[in-house]
């Protein structure tokens, strides 16, 4: 191949190759540089020794190393802030942190990714000594802890969890924690006190070891309330697993509808109060382990698969002492009330449906179906039904869920030809295009020389 020749086709290479990453560049430039600093941000990291203002002019703020905010030091943030944290890092808080935003111009915690995902960074920590630390109209999205709080009070209010690995995680703090969101969280709020008025929608665990959780929209999540003292005034629907119990709590005038697994899911060890509940439309109205000693009363258990199932593990107890009595416990479509346990049960003064003790006997799963398991003594009977009536609560009907997106996000159409071009197969493509180029262009040197 002579000098000119090769000239030629390294020319050629040459501009291939600089068309390709062209277009290729010109798509990922933007989105290729991830935890850069972006022009008039104000990068953050180390100490904060003494009070300062996070102001809008300064926008975002990006924590670029781990930070702390030094003891009896206040940082305030100013509405519409953002703040963007780099991949891991986090803020602690030993003084005071006064983030609050407004209704229309929040404050916003997030990633410094491109290409943000949960656990991109790590999270608000706020100690023991921080005092009257206030998080108000705020959003916190793709932590890895959210909001981690060991001081012995903290208010968040009108805010969002979206996203993170936990929302809210608190460490024997008082708490105020009332009408914010928790969206696609793994866990929303775990160890919190007065839980009032949240919504609660596409997360792993919702509430764990909440206490105090009132009026509250607990929707479309895995499991639902877990081991909260008290659980009122709730809307507790299409979860696969309403409320889990393992201690003494109290379940009072809440709707437990339409989970897939079960309503109440009640362990040996708990001791709990389940009065004045309406329990429809789940798998199983309420799930109980042989062992809990439980006080089941006025409740509505009814149109489920199965309406109570009392069943044994490995960890139950011989001993049950409980209560179900002046309950609504009909029309559940296997059976009304189902016993697994070898141990004898008593359901006395409760309203089956009927009074037609035969068509009661074909609604009760126990000795009669499977003499290896207990009898359920049901009389005497309830001639009426109980009158179950939620206090203070829309009926479910009248719930106006219509403000929240109860479902799965879309995906942008851009950001999917943004990761085609970033993609090992965009790059196959592009060599085949450059060797493809190559090889006609010598075949037809070749057939030119002949």
């Amino acid at each position: 191949m002579n000098s000119d020749r090769k000239k030629l086709v390294i020319r050629i290479f040459s501009i291939l190759l600089i068309i390709l990453l062209s277009i290729k560049g010109l798509f990922l430039i933007p989105s290729m540089i991830d935890n850069a600093t972006s022009e008039g941000s104000t990068e953050i990291s180390g100490f904060i020794s003494s009070d300062a203002v996070w102001a809008l002019e300064n926008s975002p703020y990006i924590i670029i190393e781990n930070t702390l905010v030094e003891e009896n030091v206040n940082l305030t943030i100013e509405p519409g802030v953002i703040i963007k944290f780099n991949s891991d890092k986090y803020i602690r808080i030993d003084g005071t942190l006064y983030a609050v935003g407004t209704e229309s111009n929040i404050i916003t915690f997030t990633s410094n990714s491109k290409s943000p995902e949960r656990g991109d960074w790590g999270k608000i920590q706020i100690e023991k000594t921080s005092k009257d630390s206030i998080i108000k109209y705020c959003r916190v999205e793709y932590s890895s802890e959210g909001i981690d709080c060991s001081a012995l009070m903290i208010s968040i209010t009108d805010s969002t969890f979206y996203t993170n690995g936990n929302g809210i995680d608190l460490h024997d703090c008082d708490s105020i924690i009332m009408n914010n969101e928790f969206i696609n969280n793994e866990l929303g709020v775990n160890e919190g006190k007065n839980i009032i008025n949240n919504v609660f929608i596409k997360n792993g665990r919702s509430i764990l070891y909440g206490e105090n959780v009132t009026n509250n929209i607990v929707i479309n999540n895995d499991r639902g309330i877990i081991n909260s003292n008290l659980i009122q005034n709730n809307y507790i629907l299409n979860n696969n697993g309403g409320v889990d119990i393992g201690r003494k709590i109290k379940v009072y005038n809440n709707y437990i509808v339409n989970n897939s697994e079960y309503g109440i899911n009640i362990l040996g060890s708990a001791n709990e109060n389940i009065t004045n509940n309406i329990i429809t439309n789940n798998e199983i109205g309420i799930e109980m382990e042989q062992g809990a000693t439980s006080q089941i009363m006025n409740n509505k258990i009814a149109n489920n698969k199965i309406g109570i199932n009392i069943y044994f593990s490995s960890s139950s107890n011989e001993d049950t002492n409980f209560t179900i009595r002046n309950n609504n416990i009909q029309d559940n479509i296997e059976y009304n009330f189902r016993n697994s346990v070898e141990k004898k049960y008593y359901m006395n003064y409760n309203w089956w449906g009927t009074t037609d003790t035969s068509l009661i006997d074909i609604s009760i799963y126990d000795y009669q179906d499977d003499f290896e398991l207990g009898k359920v003594e049901y009389l005497p009977i309830l001639e009426s039904p109980v009158d179950v009536i939620l206090q203070n609560m829309l009926p479910i009907s009248e719930l106006d869920l219509s403000q929240y997106d109860l479902d799965e996000p879309k995906e942008d159409s851009d950001d999917d030809f943004i990761d085609f071009l970033g993609s090992e197969f965009f790059i196959a493509i592009s060599v085949i295009v450059i060797v493809l180029g190559l090889s006609i262009f010598f075949y037809r040197r070749k057939r030119r020389d002949v």
